[in-house]
């Protein structure tokens, strides 16, 4: 399933995280890890979730 906006939106600045977003400010291998895991656990069929390292 694709990343529900587009390249432009997500660089803007302009996106929230929420169910299928999450951003991460540096790589921290637990916090990502346990962000993988839980897109995994994809508990509301919406297709996992997209995890932008910014």
């Amino acid at each position: 399933m694709a990343i529900p906006t587009n390249i432009k939106t997500l660089l803007s600045g302009n996106v929230v995280e929420w169910a299928r977003i999450e951003f991460k400010e540096t790589w921290d291998p637990e916090a990502s890890l346990k962000t993988v895991c839980a897109f995994a656990n994809d508990l509301d069929n919406w297709g996992g979730g997209t995890l932008l390292l910014v």
